[in-house]
């Protein structure tokens, strides 16, 4: 399955900053890094890493929702990290979020599956 986190991030020398949450995950794609040190990542995870990451047990990773189900609510992490990006307008969706972040980047509006 695939979920959407809000991570913290490391620096790594090879592959410069990566979200914490790749450690949780079979596959990863980060959004970058913002201000706060936080940033908006996709993980294709099984149960194991899904249940492991809903506890809360790694504070450098919070749970936003589940790929595909966008309808659900934004956390407010999210909606503090990417506040300069998303302007004065009110989301109640993520989906809403990842289209206004999506016009200022590309890579949250684009189709992660399994095989890309």
């Amino acid at each position: 399955m695939h979920i959407w986190v809000m991570s913290k991030a490391f620096h790594d020398l090879h592959h410069g900053d990566m979200p914490v949450a790749y450690s949780h995950a079979r596959k990863h794609v980060g959004m970058g890094v913002q201000a706060n040190g936080w940033g908006l990542a996709w993980l294709a995870v099984d149960a194991q890493h899904l249940a492991f990451i809903r506890a809360g047990i790694d504070p450098n990773v919070q749970y936003v929702g589940l790929f595909g189900r966008e309808s659900s609510p934004p956390t407010p992490l999210l909606l503090e990290t990417y506040a300069d990006k998303l302007g004065s307008d009110t989301y109640t969706t993520l989906e809403q979020v990842l289209l206004k972040l999506g016009e200022w980047d590309i890579r949250f509006l684009l189709d992660f599956t399994e095989n890309k």
